[in-house]
């Protein structure tokens, strides 16, 4: 699901049992101005269904807030799948904090260094 505004555009997708405490929280980071304290409340209420609202979250989010809404993610996605430890999922997390407010796409070494 998703919710969208005539002067804004879509905000971040959700599932279609989101919780509605985390519903609200998208809302005002998407259209309400909620910023880093309604990003915050999203990592506090996302559960690993949710994990497509966190990488959606991870491409609009400020740069100062990247790494955290990464960790969220990749820690959610990592309780449901077995998934490679190391120096990739660092690299990974380096080069999402880098992501500039362009980010059109995936690049090679996207999702699937998450999980």
């Amino acid at each position: 699901m998703i919710q969208t505004r005539p002067t804004i555009g879509p905000g971040i997708p959700f599932v279609d049992d989101a919780p509605a405490p985390l519903v609200r929280a998208l809302i005002a980071f998407d259209f309400e101005r909620g910023g880093a304290r309604a990003a915050r409340n999203v990592l506090t209420l996302a559960r690993a269904q949710d994990a497509i609202s966190l990488w959606h979250l991870l491409q609009r989010v400020d740069v100062s807030l990247r790494g955290t809404v990464y960790d969220r993610l990749a820690a959610l996605v990592r309780r449901h799948r077995a998934s490679p430890a190391g120096r990739r999922s660092r690299s990974s997390r380096a080069r999402w904090k880098a992501i500039g407010p362009r980010f059109s796409g995936f690049t090679s070494g996207g999702w699937c260094c998450v999980a």
